[in-house]
């Protein structure tokens, strides 16, 4: 049985990550912004809706995955990319960005955050 689920039929939770089948036969992870009715993938690059036709919930990490890894055996290059991603999420989906959420698509929203952080840590 697939578990893929037809764009035309239903999207996913918002903000939720994804697998998706293009149709030009691709797959990748990629983000549903219901907001701006657009996906965004890792490298916070948007697609318009009309260039999935499927997609299906990512199934579980496999028992012995780095979901399992001691805070040692990650890169503090991935901790940080995780903390900061973390970070920009309680303020993106926090209710005083909805009207942000309404104009700008996540990626966007990501790139303008880390540069007013910056500003706002003179490395600017």
């Amino acid at each position: 049985m697939s578990n893929w689920i037809k764009c035309s039929e239903k999207y996913p939770s918002p903000q939720q990550w994804v697998l998706v089948y293009a149709k030009w036969a691709n797959q990748q992870v990629i983000c549903w912004d219901n907001i701006s009715e657009k996906w965004t993938d890792f490298d916070e690059h948007t697609y318009h809706k009309e260039m999935f036709s499927h997609w299906q919930p990512l199934p579980s990490p496999p028992e012995d995955s780095c979901a399992n890894l001691t805070a040692s055996e990650v890169s503090n290059d991935e901790m940080e990319r995780q903390r900061v991603w973390r970070e920009f999420q309680s303020w993106w989906l926090s209710p005083e960005q909805h009207e942000v959420r309404k104009s700008c698509s996540t990626g966007w929203a990501l790139y303008i955050w880390q540069a007013a952080l910056k500003c706002k840590q003179g490395e600017v």
